[in-house]
């Protein structure tokens, strides 16, 4: 079902979908350089560290938001956009119950984390609720069976 397009949540929107990853790249950079009880924690997916995960996803959602090209790459991009930040709602609940179950809690992730869920909840309409719900279930699914994280101070010499 597809709700009539009002100009307004359209620019709020447009302009979310491209302030937001932003936002939340400020975010990874500050816990990067934060020296707070919140850097014992630490994860990585298939290999790769959330921190460069989490660039290589605020920037996905960035170019997918970019009003560049035709009005098909446009529609494209609405859907992956869409699809992508289900996946990262999914695998962000993930994240969520390992903040919780260790009793250590990250501002900085927390913070990333919101600012997804605000651009989840923007680009919900944007593609069926079959998709979404298969999205959501593959980034939970993905996150739950790959994810490796500690909560343990890691001292370089």
């Amino acid at each position: 079902m597809r709700l009539i397009k009002n100009p307004r949540t359209e620019i709020v929107r447009s302009a979310a979908n491209i302030l937001l990853p932003l936002f939340a790249a400020g975010t990874l950079y500050a816990n990067l350089v934060c020296e707070t009880g919140c850097t014992y924690i630490h994860g990585g997916l298939f290999g790769l560290d959330l921190h460069c995960l989490g660039f290589i996803l605020a920037g996905a959602i960035l170019l997918l938001s970019l009003p560049l090209g035709s009005r098909a790459y446009r529609s494209f991009g609405g859907h992956a956009r869409a699809v992508l930040l289900c996946m990262a709602v999914g695998g962000g609940v993930v994240l969520l119950h390992f903040q919780i179950a260790n009793q250590v809690f990250c501002p900085f992730c927390l913070a990333y984390g919101g600012l997804f869920f605000v651009l989840f909840l923007l680009n919900i309409s944007q593609t069926s609720r079959t998709v979404c719900a298969v999205s959501f279930g593959a980034g939970l699914l993905i996150f739950a069976l790959f994810f490796e994280g500690s909560v343990m101070p890691i001292f370089e010499f």
